[in-house]
């Protein structure tokens, strides 16, 4: 059987060294005015690590709002073992999650570029049967708004 799959992402190249994009992107504080559905992110550690709990709270623009929690599955930093790439991977649980009617990972990555930029690139790919209950195109949207944010702090 097929489990059914619905992903939201995308792409921006930031004209910044690759640390200076991850510095940006690792600072959680700084998610409220990035994405303009998040209202609040907490987390058990300062800056993430593999297991680092994050809470998120969320307003869509439809009005309705959501608390989700997420765990760091994947922490690797520039310069550390991998080389040009680093990524930043956390997996949501929450009641969809527990119930198996929808898996979420999220996974953010940078790739150095020749010319000195770096790529930003981002997805959330969810799974289960409970996925139309997933406002994708928000999501969507957020991310969107996310990126173009990032590359505006990073180039500032």
């Amino acid at each position: 059987q097929k489990i059914a799959m619905r992903t939201a992402q995308t792409t921006i190249v930031n004209q910044a060294p690759k640390q200076q994009v991850w510095a940006e992107m690792a600072t959680v504080q700084a998610y409220t005015y990035r994405n303009h559905f998040i209202k609040r992110v907490t987390t058990s550690a300062s800056p993430p690590q593999e297991g680092t709990t994050m809470t998120f709270e969320v307003q869509f623009e439809n009005g309705r709002q959501a608390r989700s929690q997420a765990v760091v599955t994947e922490w690797r930093p520039p310069n550390s073992a991998g080389g040009q790439q680093a990524q930043w991977a956390y997996r949501f649980h929450g009641w969809l999650d527990r119930l198996g009617l929808v898996r979420a990972v999220r996974v953010q990555s940078l790739k150095a570029q020749p010319d000195g930029s770096t790529l930003y690139e981002t997805s959330e790919v969810f799974r289960g049967w409970g996925i139309a209950l997933v406002p994708l195109a928000q999501v969507q949207k957020g991310f969107e708004a996310q990126a173009a944010a990032l590359k505006a702090a990073c180039e500032a």
